[in-house]
């Protein structure tokens, strides 16, 4: 008899997997200080209302720019990104 985990069939947990991902993927490239300052100021300026990913990709760039990290000079992050974030699975 095959024991089968449950949770990997958990479409939610396939996406919140995914997301951290994408955002420990990012954070490689623009550095572990710029996507905690990034993420921080996405937060304070998004709490209570609603957003989407175009803002959050905007927010880590300029905070990337802004520090000089990263190099996202020639790269469009939301782009790059929504290769990864509009595909299923």
């Amino acid at each position: 008899m095959f024991l089968i985990r449950q949770d990997i069939f958990d479409p939610h947990l396939i996406v919140y997997e995914k997301a951290a991902c994408l955002i420990r993927m990012v954070e490689a490239v623009v550095t572990e200080e710029v996507m905690a300052s990034a993420l921080n100021t996405y937060v304070l300026e998004n709490q209570g209302g609603n957003t989407d990913q175009a803002i959050l990709w905007e927010t880590i760039a300029a905070a990337a720019a802004a520090e000089g990290t990263g190099n996202l000079d020639s790269v469009d992050l939301g782009d790059a990104m929504s290769t990864w974030t509009e595909q299923s699975g």
